[in-house]
């Protein structure tokens, strides 16, 4: 079997370990452009994404931290990774990727928001090679996977989490080039984000819009939350992968 993947752990041996049994599987293992270590970042890991180099992210619950002001966001956890990626149309029913949260974390309510933002399987560290490396080769062939540790019922719990009506795994909605995301913008909504994207000032927003500055940062903030971006630079790229420039 011959696929591409990315890794996004926060401990070396683990990224280590994930990629060598990824590369024993067939996979072919990226890492960022121009990259001197193996670390994605969160933005990393979209650009990725969004460019169509990947068939699976192999990915914690949480992610590997960067010094960098641009990249601040990518210290976080791996259900923002999915969230993001489910909400740009990169993960998910009719993405050309699927996620599979290999991690530590044993909890119910993991499981089941993992799977409700878009994931494809949930396996433990702790499992044995074998039934990580089956859970590897099942997700890329389009099965939904449970570790084998936790209890048989959490996978019906988890599947319905992912089809759920409302739930953010249910295919994109496509109104505009932004898929789901952007249509859960006002039109407003979409014009701030369009604007301040291109580089204008609040003020500059508001004199556009015939709105007040207070008004284009309450619209800012708002954008912010229901498209899970974290600062300004985050709103360029969603902008320019959303065809908004």
């Amino acid at each position: 079997m011959s696929f591409s993947a990315a890794v996004a752990d926060p401990h070396d041996l683990a990224r280590f370990g994930t990629t060598r049994l990824l590369e024993c599987l067939g996979g072919r293992v990226m890492t960022a452009d121009g990259a001197e270590s193996d670390v994605l970042t969160l933005p990393d890991l979209l650009d990725l994404l969004s460019a169509g180099e990947l068939d699976l992210v192999v990915t914690d619950i949480s992610l590997p931290e960067t010094g960098s002001s641009e990249d601040a966001s990518s210290g976080a956890d791996g259900l923002r990774l999915l969230r993001r990626a489910r909400a740009e149309g990169l993960l998910g029913p009719g993405a050309a990727a699927e996620a599979l949260v290999l991690t530590a974390e044993d909890s119910r309510g993991a499981v089941r928001e993992a799977f409700r933002l878009g994931a494809a399987g949930y396996a433990l560290k702790s499992d044995p090679i074998e039934e990580i490396e089956a859970a590897v080769q099942a997700v890329l062939r389009g099965e939904r996977v449970l570790s084998e540790t936790l209890p048989g019922y959490w996978r019906d719990e988890a599947v319905a989490a992912r089809s759920a009506p409302g739930s953010s795994a249910e295919p994109a909605r496509t109104e505009g080039p932004g898929g789901e995301g952007e249509s859960a913008l006002s039109d407003r909504e979409r014009e701030v984000l369009r604007l301040t994207a291109k580089g204008l000032t609040k003020k500059e927003v508001g004199r556009t819009l015939s709105i007040s500055p207070r008004a284009v940062e309450t619209c800012r903030q708002t954008v912010q939350e229901k498209l899970c971006l974290g600062d300004r630079v985050e709103m360029v790229r969603y902008a320019a992968r959303s065809g908004l420039l």
